[in-house]
């Protein structure tokens, strides 16, 4: 075989006019600065102690569970909210480490079963919570535990009915765990208490009230998981 097709000790092209110290040059700056890349985005989700959750807005979406809401027909039988899930979101703005407002909306799906009321068997009907109030928080190293206190109206939506707002509070709790420093997994659980007039129409049709609230006031309960971003 001729000297220049010998292929056991193959050498790799080098750009004309280049040096091979200066090729191997190149290619170990350009290493260098794709670790460097890789490296400050890493360093924006790396965990810090002490520096999670320090962000000043928040945002976390949620999933869950809800139940509870008691109503009565006009001949006095009792009726309830179907449990169901529920989800929404929340967003938190911190002006400082002592002092967290929220803004928090949160939807169930669920049904009531007229028992052949009016004509209707089921009858869907969405229930929206709008809320705003504080956050008291306190940090043990990845963990933030956390009550709430929140105001505001619930938004009664049935189908082939219309809506009906009413004032509504909520207390709840949960904590945050932080993976990294601007993202954690959350768990909470919350209380929604709705100011009702007792006997006033909730569902009607045609004129006449099918359904109305049942007492002064509607409890529900409700469990979800999520996650927040901190920024």
């Amino acid at each position: 075989m001729p000297r220049d097709c010998d292929l056991r000790h193959p050498t790799q092209a080098k750009p004309e006019g280049w040096s091979a110290v200066g090729f191997d040059h190149v290619r170990f700056s350009f290493h260098a600065m794709k670790l460097s890349v890789v490296g400050f985005l890493g360093s924006l989700l790396v965990f810090s102690p002490g520096a999670q959750g320090q962000g000043m807005f928040e945002i976390s979406p949620f999933y869950g569970y809800r139940w509870g809401g008691q109503f009565e027909t006009a001949g006095g039988q009792s009726l309830g909210l179907q449990a169901g899930k529920a989800y929404g979101l929340s967003f938190d703005y911190s002006p400082s480490t002592d002092l967290k407002f929220e803004l928090l909306w949160s939807r169930q799906e669920s049904s009531v079963d007229l028992h052949d009321v009016g004509g209707f068997n089921r009858l869907g009907v969405t229930v929206d919570e709008f809320q705003i109030g504080g956050v008291l928080e306190t940090t043990y190293g990845r963990l933030q535990p956390y009550i709430t206190g929140l105001l505001g109206a619930t938004l009664f939506g049935p189908d082939d009915s219309d809506s009906d707002v009413r004032f509504s509070i909520s207390i709840g709790g949960g904590v945050k765990f932080f993976l990294f420093r601007n993202l954690a997994l959350r768990a909470d659980i919350r209380g929604y208490c709705s100011v009702v007039e007792s006997d006033s129409a909730f569902i009607s049709h045609g004129g006449v009230t099918l359904v109305h609230f049942s007492g002064s006031t509607m409890w529900q309960g409700e469990v979800s998981g999520g996650i927040t971003l901190a920024f």
